[in-house]
């Protein structure tokens, strides 16, 4: 699902409350810069029965370049890991 799929899913969902596809697509973008702002300020975001966004941090290693053969260094970084909650999990098994 794209961004514009959600604002247009949102905008039929809302059954004629006066909010325009403009509003929507604010009220999203205003989610979102939220979402990541949370995420970098206090590396963890959490959403009841959806899940958990976290930063992790991951140790630098080295790789061998797979056309070269060459051993190359990957510095160490930071990835936002999502972990599902249990009630999530279930829907998408069931």
């Amino acid at each position: 699902m794209s961004k514009q799929d959600l604002i247009e899913f949102l905008y039929k969902r809302q059954n004629h409350r006066g909010l325009t596809r403009k509003n929507i697509e604010d009220v999203v973008d205003t989610f979102f810069l939220h979402l990541s702002n949370m995420i970098v300020r206090r590396k963890e975001f959490s959403c009841p029965k959806f899940g958990n966004f976290q930063v992790q941090k991951r140790k630098k290693t080295k790789i061998r370049h797979p056309q070269t053969g060459e051993w190359m260094d990957v510095p160490s970084r930071k990835t936002i890991s999502f972990y599902a909650s249990p009630v999530l999990t279930k829907k998408v098994n069931s």
